[in-house]
């Protein structure tokens, strides 16, 4: 039994180094990437640690290093620096093809090892690669040394296009790639929808080879197998390799709402069908055709939505690893985007990657100065990359069509408000432009001494540098949504019955799933304003193909009449949240305590002053102006810094009371028409306006504010902030509560309750200590509306 074991181990050892002999094996000399960095031996010719040798962490940009000093604008600084590095060659190597890659140095790097010069290379966003495997010292220590310029002497790299910060360094992994004798060097791969593939296999030498390879799913389980009979040696006298076009029956297209990858494995034989080298590349099927009117993807004409995309991040400048790739990817599909573009130069790898598996199509500009077939073939292979950008159209890179800047419609996001995005939306799905591109992804700023440098041209993003969203995020996610809820009726209450558009491109509205909840959200004067999930339920949407609307069933419980809110959460067919849309079901009257209402049937006489009225009520004093505003307000003596703003025109004629209720009016051409208040015993004031608008001003601090409502929205905006309860400390208050029901503020004083019993009403918190209360429905039908609010000072 034991010998039976250990020769079952040994056999799995000799499979597994025979694996390994025959893949591309990475022997990393860097760190993996920034999170797990190595130390280098480092010295810089200026600025900051400058003048001695000191470990720096590879890859890494030098300057959030703390070396060097930052550059903004269009032409960095001009530090040099050296950088050292020993490491052992595994003598296991003999007899191996070996290369020293660079996956990105900014910007110049002259590059020796163990003394003999490599050679220079210029550009900063592209790998390079040398042949060391004649200079390699086997089992013993090696050096490696490169000298890096932060500014290019080629001019042409040296300008930038527009102001960014530029950072200096290896700010990419650099390795050893140790691979056999002969081995594959790279491939081609063009893919279709419906199985359609044809490849070019590069290999370093072609006698007494030949080529197998066969389609995967990304589990694992072979989806097709190429014949030999369909492979045929490259055409070109100076090009070693194969090249095969075929067609895999049964394969998924891919696409950004369903991207379906395959891997297609290569081996590189000898004559005998030995395994020689075995590579494998992530595919997926897709068409893509630039035609007259427009961008077409499988066939179907495509609008892109997305963002203009660079990598990086506050703590490491330019230098990311693929956790900020997946982080931006996924913020990306919650903004229901479907693209990226980076007009700067090549993207990351793992980027890309991250790209084919959430399907995001990407577009990037060939960088300035690089070699187009050395910079973007490896590219190509990627689903996700279908256009190159630069400044003619009359080019092609490696066959695929070059699109100019004036082929998409650019927006600042500083420009955006609900009018704006919704005509540019429009324009652009009308007309001839392939997409629209929001300007910057997110905003750029970098720390010294750990206090954040910025400039406010790099804080344009739609997410602040943090990677927290702004407020105008969730506005574009709710209109790029690929699926649009809505309520039948005019003011958004939901009465049973939803109507669901189905925007996407490809997918039928039965392959999504709809997820339910019945919110009950409690008043402010109950103490605890936490809402409470009463049930739950799953959706299953009929077919509804593209372009088409439809009702939407949710089965709900009888009583459903009986809660505070709807909540819909859409997923898509690979499970993930495409948006989240709430609907009132109860209105404010109903949301109101019944009790309150009952209080003012019998409330105190308002008490003549000096300048004005009091009213009393509880531990509650409310002090009136003559001109109609509350002068003071008071709760167990103390001073509430809580007072109304003046009309802008004086009432007319006297104060008018009844039962306890005191009214001012104004004149027709006012902007309110009616003031009334009244104090409750338990010290709960009411007032009644008939007009637009009225206004208070605060002097106490608020710290928190919790709100039945939607919002809260910049002014203009109106979408991505559904209506529940919001929660808020300052200054992420700020802003127009709509759809109001009620807001608690708490204070350095006391908690103060606003609540409603009218729709339309719009509450507006803003940093100058204003709170301003609209009626939006107030005008529209000629007559001023009657608006009516609650306060009420303490717990």
């Amino acid at each position: 039994m034991f010998r039976l074991l250990g020769s079952c181990c040994l056999l799995w050892l000799v499979l597994s180094l025979q694996l390994i002999a025959q893949t591309s094996q990475i022997h990393f000399l860097s760190g993996t990437d920034r999170e797990n960095p190595a130390q280098w031996d480092f010295q810089i010719d200026k600025g900051r640690k400058s003048g001695s040798w000191q470990k720096i962490n590879v890859p890494a940009c030098w300057e959030t290093e703390g070396f060097g000093e930052y550059s903004f604008g269009t032409v960095s600084s001009d530090e040099k620096a050296v950088y050292k590095h020993q490491f052992m060659a595994l003598p296991t190597w003999q007899d191996k093809h070996i290369n020293l890659v660079f996956e990105g140095v900014l910007t110049d790097a002259e590059v020796k090892l163990n003394g003999v010069n490599l050679g220079t290379h210029q550009g900063g966003y592209e790998r390079f690669v040398f042949d060391v495997s004649s200079l390699l010292k086997l089992g013993t220590t090696n050096e490696l040394e490169v000298a890096v310029s932060k500014r290019s002497t080629n001019a042409a790299i040296a300008q930038g296009k527009v102001p960014m910060w530029l950072f200096g360094g290896i700010y990419k992994p650099v390795y050893l790639e140790v691979l056999p004798p002969v081995h594959i060097t790279g491939m081609t791969v063009e893919t279709q929808a419906g199985g359609y593939l044809t490849a070019q296999i590069y290999i370093n030498k072609k006698d007494n080879v030949q080529i197998a390879a066969y389609l995967q799913d990304m589990e694992g389980k072979t989806a097709g197998i190429l014949l030999q009979s369909n492979i045929k040696p490259i055409s070109a006298d100076n090009t070693a390799g194969f090249q095969f076009t075929t067609t895999f029956s049964g394969v998924q297209a891919w696409s950004d709402e369903l991207p379906q990858r395959y891997r297609l494995v290569t081996e590189l034989q000898d004559s005998q069908g030995k395994v020689l080298h075995r590579t494998a590349q992530t595919v997926g099927f897709r068409t893509v055709a630039v035609k007259n009117d427009g961008l077409y993807i499988n066939d179907k004409k495509m609008k892109l939505r997305g963002v203009k995309y660079r990598a990086h991040w506050h703590e490491s400048g330019i230098s990311v690893g693929r956790q900020i790739s997946e982080l931006d990817g996924l913020l990306l599909k919650e903004l229901n985007a479907n693209a990226l573009y980076n007009p700067f130069y090549q993207p990351d790898a793992h980027l890309l990657d991250v790209c084919d598996s959430l399907g995001l199509y990407v577009i990037y500009t060939v960088a300035e100065g690089s070699a187009p077939a050395a910079t973007i073939r490896r590219d190509l292979n990627h689903p996700s990359v279908i256009l190159m950008a630069a400044d003619s159209r009359s080019k092609l890179l490696e066959g695929r069509p070059v699109i100019s800047p004036a082929d998409v419609e650019e927006l600042p996001i500083q420009s955006i408000n609900d009018a704006v995005f919704t005509k540019t939306w429009q324009s652009v799905n009308n007309g001839k432009q392939m997409g629209l591109f929001l300007s910057s992804f997110a905003d750029e700023l970098v720390k010294e001494d750990g206090k954040p440098i910025e400039k406010p041209s790099a804080n344009g993003g739609i997410v602040n540098a943090y990677r927290n969203p702004k407020p105008v995020f969730h506005a574009v996610a709710e209109l790029w949504s690929p699926l649009q809820l809505s309520s039948e009726t005019a003011d958004g209450l939901f009465n049973g019955t939803l109507t669901v558009y189905n925007k996407f491109t490809f997918t039928n509205l039965s392959r999504c799933k709809f997820i339910w909840q019945l919110v009950d959200i409690a008043n402010p004067l109950g103490g605890a304003v936490n809402p409470q999930i009463v049930e739950s339920g799953t959706a299953f949407p009929p077919n509804v193909v593209p372009g088409v609307k439809d009702k939407l069933l949710l089965n709900l419980p009888a009583n459903w009449q009986e809660r505070d809110l709807l909540a819909v959460t859409a997923l898509s067919p690979m499970g993930s949240e495409i948006y989240t849309w709430r609907f009132p079901i109860t209105t404010q009257e109903r949301n109101i305590p019944q009790l309150l209402l009952g209080e003012f049937a019998e409330t105190a006489v308002p008490q003549k002053t000096n300048d004005g009225w009091e009213l009393i009520g509880g531990d509650v004093v409310v002090s009136l102006h003559s001109s109609g505003y509350i002068s003071a307000i008071k709760v167990q003596g103390k001073p509430l810094k809580i007072r109304g703003i003046a009309q802008s025109e004086a009432p007319v004629g006297t104060a008018d009371i009844q039962q306890g209720t005191i009214t001012f009016r104004y004149p027709e051409s006012a902007a309110v028409r009616s003031i009334s208040y009244a104090l409750s015993d338990a010290g709960v004031l009411r007032i009644q306006y008939t007009g637009k608008e009225i206004a208070f001003s605060y002097a106490e601090s608020l710290q928190e504010v919790s709100a039945f409502a939607a919002g809260p929205f910049p002014q203009g905006q109106t979408k991505g902030i559904p209506i529940g309860l919001h929660q808020h400390k300052t200054p992420l208050y700020e802003g127009d509560y709509r759809q109001f029901y009620w807001a608690k503020l708490r204070t350095t004083a006391v908690p103060i309750s606003i609540m409603t019993t009218s729709d339309n009403v719009i509450m507006r918190l803003s940093s100058v200590g204003q709170i301003l209360f609209t009626n939006a429905s107030s005008g529209k039908a000629g007559t001023p509306s009657i608006t009516t609010l609650f306060f009420k000072a303490g717990e």
